[in-house]
């Protein structure tokens, strides 16, 4: 039976801007509840207005590398708004330092928000999202980024998390498929959204590649502005996504032959195996 969001409480990271406030706006479209987390509390402040919040929609604050603050912020949200059923863990950070001038400590906060952040999410709800026998979903954003290694838009630290991402979510959407909890994970490409200026203001120390001096914003942001998605419409396509359980969320398939390449690469260096006479058993798919 097919996933509906209808009637069934969200809880989204990042909640309060880009990507997670298309999305929430489109779950209040479709008849779910909806808490939207947010480590900025004067955004989730605008977004409550964005939304003309109800009393289906709350918002709270959290930096989800903060174990503590996620224990309170499940308290609450089930409180007022009933079991989570739907998890989205959005929030995310960049950088575009190459990984050799990646100062440390940018480099830890970059994995503590992007992939640390996303297993929290997972370790608050995920237990009691299978013991209720509700099913539900789980969605973890990642990027096309975590597909392929870019050459351009995103480097670094940002690229590494989001890969790590994929295999998490791929392994988690195995272990939850049996009861009846669905796992997506959320790659898109190019979207409206503030995570370079945010990340500018978030960082522990300063960058040495800034979002204005990566050229391919520059030639970006002197392209048509229909290049980049617009959150709102990213979010009716992802709830879409969420009801038919879909492994992978990809709104920008001209990347596809970005992937198909990457993919190629790796096949082709399948063939220079250094074990082609080794002993396979029969059953080794069951078994890899």
């Amino acid at each position: 039976m097919a996933l509906s969001v209808a009637g069934r409480t969200a809880f989204i990271t990042g909640g309060a801007s880009g990507i997670g406030l298309g999305l929430a706006r489109a779950l209040l479209a479709a008849g779910a509840k909806v808490a939207i987390a947010d480590i900025d509390a004067a955004s989730i402040a605008q977004a409550l207005d964005n939304l003309a919040a109800t009393e289906r929609t709350i918002g709270l604050t959290l930096d989800v590398r903060d174990r503590a603050q996620w224990v309170a912020a499940r308290e609450e949200a089930e409180a007022r708004l009933g079991p989570v059923s739907l998890l989205v863990n959005n929030a995310g950070v960049t950088g575009y330092d190459r990984i050799i001038d990646t100062p440390p400590e940018n480099f830890d906060w970059i994995v503590a928000v992007n992939l640390t952040g996303v297993f929290n999410g997972i370790h608050s709800f995920g237990r009691a999202m299978v013991d209720r026998g509700l099913g539900g979903h789980i969605v973890n954003t990642s990027s096309v980024a975590g597909l392929y290694g870019s050459e351009n838009l995103t480097v670094g630290a940002y690229a590494a998390t989001k890969h790590a991402v994929v295999g998490l979510s791929e392994r988690l959407r195995v272990e939850l498929a049996e009861h009846g909890i669905g796992v997506s994970v959320l790659c898109p490409g190019l979207v409206a959204t503030g995570i370079g200026a945010n990340a500018a203001k978030l960082r522990p120390v300063a960058a040495t590649v800034e979002l204005k001096d990566n050229p391919a914003f520059a030639r970006l942001r002197g392209g048509p502005p229909a290049a980049r998605l617009d959150p709102d419409r990213l979010g009716p396509f992802i709830i879409r996504a969420m009801e038919e359980n879909r492994a992978y969320i990809l709104p920008n398939p001209h990347f596809g032959e970005l992937v198909e390449e990457r993919h190629q690469r790796i096949m082709a260096d399948f063939g220079e195996g250094a074990a082609p006479d080794l002993t396979i058993p029969d059953n080794w798919r069951d078994l890899a």
